[in-house]
């Protein structure tokens, strides 16, 4: 359609400071080129190759936690919030053949987590129940798209306050399930032959004491003692011994404990093994009564002065001999303790709970030559949080206990007088960052606590009169809700209990406390002080208690559980299958914290398992009884993580090389991404747009791949992304805002081509261009202007020697003469200006005669005469808006005796014609808006006359003039006029400029402006074959009142200058053209060679990749897939919100797809 051939390079010109092009390739892209009108919705979009497509409005308040391609042609879509009316809690599944949405669910699951596709069936998993005929489960659910129903697994679920993260396929097909969870709630199919290993995993399980740290505690023994060892207890090892069959150990506690329970490791040193053994309280010097499950009679035993320990091999033996877990674990003081024993060390409870400061260990008899210990470790069933984390260090660097600890804003805290169960914080208030703390509370057991934060007094470190208000608010770790808040005044004198938490706890929690403001007005620098949180036990959960004391029929997980669905078949209507215990299982028992919260990503047949502790394993091989494994410990907190091309992207609060990140990348060694986290990233995703693999944190941090730098919006580019997902046929459905305005161009000038491409181009760094003009095959002439300084340059960027005060603008060229004519241009006053370029000077450059408004100039170059129009009056020689001036002798005078006057708007030269356009008057006939004059025969037409339209410019396309104003088209065929409604739709236009580049058979027009369409949005230019519109281009520009130049850079001299002569005469015709019609007059010419019609548009639907389209430019035919399906079933229909041929209502993938 499009032919560029007549310009130079087969290219046409946007000259200004272009932002912003993109070519309009497809129905529905202008939905993109500008941000949502709706400040309340977000949308659902369809996305492949470069195509966005609108499908719906989605309210601002919807959290859309998953979309997960499903079959060909569907997407599961899940989180909080409605969408059609369907809660996204019930999981809807959105099917694009149909556009329709259908809840899966009847009812709504609650919080999903993770959602696993294996074919028909799907896997939910997350904080969900799900009832089953009347049987409950949690955390887990399937459902059956072929038979469109849904069920609970064999085993049921996991239990309270469990919860799903990952389900994943294995190597062996097996499903993996990790998160945070401890149990199964159906064990009827559990192998009876994993019971045994159970009893060991059960009693590592159901601890409910607090470990106390030993770190900060100091020692006295009469002998050897390697106190790291004796803390943190390796079995196969001695870490104390005394020559003889007595030995004593002191530990000094550096605060006062009440203790709950004592695990004493007999030596594995056969001759250095203890028999019988006492403990003693200090102060006080008495000697405690203990109480202690026997291992041989498995019964419940008390001891004061002569306590026994078994020989390793007594140990080893009874265990060979347990029925039942009760034999090992048992619990007491109204289930409040538990004692246990096993193959390596035996507990023991304090009868009476009594505060000391120290604990002496006395062993007083050997079963053989001298007495030894692997070590001790103490319990208590309340426990402190220190300000400082010295005081919570676990006695073991890798132990799976759930550790408290505590984290400090990067402020200057200072302990005060020696004092370490306090530190304080000297602020200026609204200066830098406010003082906080955050306590990390590690809950092993469900049950019913109560906090209380410590204040110490105000007299002990004399700041009273400088202590302020604190906040502080208490968090579940699970789901990051609040559980309480309360500002408490720091100004006690002496030390104070405020009670800052009392309730059900089933998980670890966190206190922040953080600086709020002064008491006293005048109060300059505050003192902000924080002491411990003592967190007090109230009860257990006697769910958990239950689950221990039937813990022989139970399978004791921790966070990682492997099943196989192959196990499990239907027999006569019975379900029937086993479950066994797996090396899985026992990882997550073995190496992670109890309770901990596990991810698991399947990344290049690597499986990695992940906690929220920082730990990250990446394991090899399933094979074997054994895992190949490699830990990587990352410090800080992970709350997520997922695999990306180049690796495994793990985000929440990371902390790498003394600097905290949001995320960081691991591929055998760990990369940050330059995010910063103020708080822990909570939620991510990856998506693939424009190109560029996205990472997207939060909903709000964006996270470019592909250039490794952090996404920045702009004004031609801004992604709002709330959640995507994508099939394998690369259809993508993203729920968000996009403004998407195009291809950078750089504050430039641009080349298009007619196949499709563009380039930008400079002329100058900063300066505007005001016009061009064509010279020859191999230059054209730019006019630039700088601030007050306005001069010519060649497309070869060489400057010319000459500048004026105001704009020139070059208006015609005569080749043979080398003769260049402008019009000067100011706010009140225009004047002319031919320069010589042969010889490069200015030769008749009309000095001081002005003119109020100057549009054209033609040139009659046998005459040396320039004829000038516009709006101006000369008096001497007499002329009103036409006049001559002779550029050989400077002289003015009138053309035609001032029989032709007016605002002349522009003069075209045709061959033997010669048209003038604007409102003129000729020999007393008014409203004349086109005027041709026949240079050979002196005979006048008039063209167009009417007493409203006026025309500002004009080509001739063989023998049509298509004329225009800034708002309307006006065609000429013949003898009919008839005026152009841009899409027939009812476009607001404003025209700039129209150009033909058709071949002269089939003749198209580029009209450009600004164009504002009901169907298509803003654009900046279109294209018209007599048959037919089509949208062919958008442009954004740094300053939006300086409109980019069209330039088609080819030769069009024939237009201002003739070799005929200057006429002397006319000769006025007898008749004249009928009146144009009104702008808004619908009528159409049917009067060959070019039938105007109603004009239409054939876009480019969603079908069409963009790999695949045929360039406007190349083909003139854009083709269209327009299709409406039916719609059956009970689904309910997207409601669009464009009410015309909207692309995304009508195609279906299956149409895409074949396409594609």
């Amino acid at each position: 359609m499009l032919n560029f051939s007549s310009s130079r390079n087969n290219e046409i010109q946007l000259l200004g400071s272009i932002e912003t092009f993109n070519y309009y390739n497809y129905q529905g892209q202008q939905n993109f080129t500008t941000a949502s009108s709706s400040q309340n919705e977000l949308e659902l979009i369809y996305y492949s190759n470069n195509t966005l497509l609108r499908l719906d409005a989605v309210p601002t308040d919807v959290e859309m936690r998953h979309i997960i391609p499903f079959m060909d042609d569907c997407f599961i879509l899940s989180g909080i919030g409605t969408i059609s009316g369907i809660e996204l809690s019930r999981q809807i599944l959105l099917n694009l053949t149909q556009l329709s949405y259908q809840p899966i669910f009847e009812k709504e699951l609650g919080m999903v987590k993770s959602i696993f596709v294996d074919n028909e069936v799907v896997y939910f998993g997350g904080d969900i129940t799900y009832n089953n005929n009347g049987v409950s489960g949690r955390s887990v659910v399937q459902w059956n798209s072929t038979t469109n129903s849904s069920s609970l697994l064999p085993f049921g679920g996991f239990g309270s306050n469990s919860t799903v993260n990952s389900i994943i396929r294995l190597e062996n097909n097996n499903l993996l399930f990790t998160g945070q969870f401890a149990k199964l709630e159906n064990n009827s199919f559990v192998s009876k032959t994993n019971r045994t290993r159970n009893f060991s995993i059960s009693m590592e399980d159901s601890e409910v004491g607090q470990q106390i740290s030993l770190r900060q505690a100091t020692w006295n023994a009469n002998s050897n003692l390697d106190v790291d060892a004796f803390i943190c207890p390796n079995s196969d090892q001695q870490a104390w011994y005394s020559e003889g069959s007595y030995g004593v150990i002191t530990c000094n506690f550096p605060n006062t404990l009440t203790l709950s329970k004592i695990r004493i490791y007999n030596t594995p040193i056969t001759d250095n093994q203890i028999s019988l053994f006492r403990l003693i309280a200090i102060p006080g010097n008495g000697i405690l009564n203990l109480t202690y499950l026997d291992p041989i009679s498995h019964d419940i035993k008390h001891c004061t002065e002569n306590c026994p320990l078994f020989t390793r091999e007594t140990l080893l033996n009874a265990m060979g001999n347990v029925t039942q877990e009760s034999d090992v674990i048992r619990f007491i003081n109204n289930n409040s303790t538990n004692i246990k024993w096993n193959e390596y060390y035996q507990e023991f409870a304090f009868v009476n709970q009594l505060p000391i400061t120290s604990l002496q260990f006395v062993a007083s008899n050997s079963y053989y030559q001298n007495v030894g210990l692997s070590g001790f470790q103490i319990y208590q069933d309340s426990f402190p949080i220190f300000p400082n984390n010295s005081f919570n260090e676990p006695n073991c660097p890798s132990s799976n206990d759930i550790a408290s600890y505590v984290k400090l804003s990067g402020n200057g805290w200072f302990t005060v007088a020696n004092d370490n169960s306090y530190l304080a914080n000297s602020y200026i208030p609204n200066q830098g960052t406010k003082p906080s703390i955050t306590y990390f509370v590690g809950i092993n057991v469900p049950g019913e606590y109560v906090l209380n934060l410590v204040t110490p007094g105000c007299d002990k470190d004399n700041t009273c009169s400088t202590r302020g208000i604190v906040n502080v608010t208490t968090f579940d770790n699970s789901n990051g809700n609040i559980l309480g808040s309360a500002l408490i005044y720091q100004n006690n004198n002496n030390l104070k209990y405020d009670q800052i938490f009392a309730g059900v706890l089933n998980n670890s929690i966190s206190v922040q406390v953080e600086y709020y403001s002064g008491i006293n007005t005048n109060t300059g620098t505050a003192t902000v002080v924080v002491g411990v949180v003592d967190v007090v036990r109230v009860s257990i959960s006697s769910e958990f208690i239950s689950d221990q004391i039937d813990g022989d029929r139970s399978l004791h997980l921790n966070g990682i559980f492997e099943y196989s669905p192959s196990n499990f078949t239907f027999d006569n209507g019975y379900l029937t299958g086993k479950i066994d215990y797996t090396i899985l299982d026992d990882f997550g028992v073995s190496n992670f914290n109890k309770g901990a919260s596990i991810f698991a990503v399947d990344q290049n047949q690597n499986l990695y398992l992940g906690s929220t502790n920082g730990s990250v394993y990446e394991l090899n091989s399933l094979n074997g009884s054994s895992v190949p494994s490699t830990e990587n410990n990352l410090s800080g907190l992970i709350n997520g993580m997922y695999s990306v091309e180049e690796g495994l992207v793990i985000f929440g609060s990371i902390a790498h090389r003394g600097r905290e990140y949001g995320a960081v990348i691991l591929n055998k060694s760990i990369t940050p991404l330059d995010i910063v986290a103020n708080d822990s990233i909570q939620a991510s995703f990856n998506s693939t747009l424009f190109g560029s693999n996205l990472l997207v944190f939060d909903n709000s941090t964006i996270f470019n791949m592909t250039s490794f730098m952090v996404f920045e919006n702009t004004s031609y580019r801004n992604l709002d992304l709330r959640n995507a997902g994508k099939n394998s046929n690369d259809d993508m459905l993203l729920v968000g805002n996009i403004v998407n305005k195009g291809s950078a161009i750089g504050n430039e000038s641009l080349l298009i081509s007619s196949n499709g491409t563009y380039s930008p181009f400079s002329l100058s760094d900063n300066d505007t261009i005001e016009g061009a003009i064509y010279l020859n095959d191999t230059k054209a002439l730019y006019s630039l202007s700088s601030g007050n300084v306005n001069y010519f340059q060649l497309s070869d960027k060489q400057r010319l020697p000459w500048t004026w005060q105001s704009t020139v603008v070059p208006v015609f060229y005569s080749n043979g003469q080398q003769l260049l004519g402008a019009i000067q241009e100011n706010s009140n006053k225009s004047q002319i200006v031919l320069i010589d370029l042969f010889s490069s000077q200015v030769i008749n450059d009309t000095g001081n005669l002005t003119m109020h408004k100057i549009n054209a100039i033609v040139n009659f170059a046998s005459n040396a005469t320039a004829l000038v129009g516009g709006d101006f009056s000369l008096s001497n020689p007499a002329c009103v808006g036409l006049c001559l001036y002779n550029y050989n002798n400077s002289n003015w005078s009138s053309f035609l005796n001032n029989s032709i006057t007016g605002n002349i708007s522009q003069i075209k030269f045709n061959d033997t014609q010669m048209l003038l356009s604007g409102k003129l008057e000729v020999n007393k006939t008014a409203d004349i808006n086109l005027l041709s004059i026949n240079l050979t025969s002196n005979k006048q037409d008039i063209l167009l006359y009417n007493n409203s339209v006026v025309l500002d410019d004009f080509i001739l396309v063989r023998n049509l003039v298509v004329g225009w104003n800034s708002t309307d088209i006006f065609i000429r065929n013949v003898t009919q006029w008839s005026n152009l409604n841009i899409f027939d739709d009812g476009t607001n236009a404003t025209i700039n400029r129209i150009e033909n580049f058709g071949a002269d058979s089939n003749p198209a027009l580029i009209i450009y402006g600004q164009f504002d369409s009901m169907k298509y949005g803003t654009i900046n230019a279109v294209i018209y074959d007599f048959n037919s519109w089509y949208p062919y281009f958008e442009v954004d520009v740094v300053s939006q009142t300086a409109t980019p130049l069209f330039f088609a850079d080819r030769d069009q001299s024939s237009y201002g200058n003739t070799r005929h002569v200057v006429p002397d005469h006319i000769i006025v015709s007898s008749s004249h053209s009928s009146s144009a019609p009104s702008s808004s007059s619908s009528h159409k010419t049917n009067e060959k060679p070019y039938k105007i019609r109603r004009g239409f548009v054939v876009l480019i639907g969603l079908a069409l990749a963009l790999a695949t389209l045929i360039v406007l430019g190349i083909t003139g035919v854009v083709i269209a897939l327009l299709f409406n399906p039916s719609v059956n079933g009970d689904y309910d229909i997207i409601k669009t919100n464009d009410s015309d041929n909207f692309a995304g209502s009508n195609i279906t993938p299956e149409k895409l797809i074949r396409v594609l």
